[in-house]
């Protein structure tokens, strides 16, 4: 490991922000992190560690589950590393989907149904031509759902719809959990349900959205006590958002360093690449 690397991974109580190249090591740097919570005697199960892609959340858990099968004395399991959206919809809309207004587990959809479309256009389509009305419609839903908090009139309608139909979007998913953590019925039962939280952990965080960021800020609040506070941990590079068209924006990276006051730590050495290609590239 480098001193970097050993820096960020033993650093401990805090919130941080890892400022990591490509090429860096971040994978191997979290399974390190993680590692050394687990010596100080956090439990595999009191962090929760996010990443964008299944891709990338199956690497980490199996990285770390390799790492700690060294250790034949004890069994550990992390069942909360997965993406974010995985989260989501395992442990908060569906224990809790009741409080979110459904009457069963609703179905994932990953388009919006053409009968809602129908409604719409009938009823506010007005003099429009039905394919001009269809794609500025969605325009606007899409530009929504990526704000902290969704307020156009068509947003609203498609969530009662869908709560009526027992339907959810995957675009929606960030958003009922917000509002499952933000309510105040909701968030003892979800406190009883996963137990403490030490560490929220996401990595490629410069591709989250308004929404995703208030998410981890309200697992932050939740499951703060007035003994520990939630470390939030973000991993990302400036450099390589590529979440654009989901409303992702690095500067959120900027508004977490003003909220939080977190630690900055810089992973720097490229392993990936020859010295002369990174030189060329900076």
């Amino acid at each position: 490991m480098t001193d970097e690397q050993i820096k960020f991974a033993t650093t401990k109580n805090k919130h941080i922000i890892a400022l990591a190249s490509a090429g860096a090591g971040k994978t191997f740097s979290l399974v390190h992190f993680i590692n050394d919570k687990i010596q100080d005697g956090v439990k595999p199960d009191e962090i929760i560690s996010f990443s964008f892609t299944r891709k990338a959340a199956n690497e980490l858990k199996e990285r770390v589950n390799k790492f700690f099968e060294k250790d034949k004395k004890k069994k550990y399991e992390f069942p909360y590393i997965s993406t974010i959206h995985s989260f989501c919809w395992n442990e908060l809309i569906k224990p809790f989907y009741q409080d979110i207004g459904y009457t069963n587990i609703p179905t994932i959809i990953h388009e919006i149904p053409e009968e809602f479309m129908e409604q719409e256009f009938k009823t506010h389509g007005k003099k429009k031509e039905k394919t001009v009305f269809n794609k500025q419609f969605l325009n606007s839903i899409s530009k929504d759902l990526q704000r902290e908090d969704f307020k156009e009139p068509e947003t609203v309608r498609l969530l009662q719809y869908l709560v009526g139909h027992n339907l959810v979007m995957f675009d929606l998913m960030i958003h009922l959990a917000n509002f499952v953590l933000d309510d105040e019925d909701s968030r003892p039962k979800v406190i009883k349900a996963i137990g403490s939280i030490k560490y929220v952990i996401t990595d490629e965080a410069q591709d989250l959205n308004p929404a995703q960021y208030r998410f981890t800020k309200l697992l932050n609040q939740t499951f703060s006590t007035d003994n520990y506070t939630v470390n939030l941990v973000k991993v990302g590079d400036f450099k390589q958002s590529i979440y654009g068209f989901r409303g992702s924006d690095p500067k959120i990276i900027n508004t977490f360093v003003e909220e939080f006051n977190p630690t900055v730590e810089i992973m720097s050495y490229n392993f990936r690449s020859a010295p002369e290609i990174v030189a060329l590239a900076n």
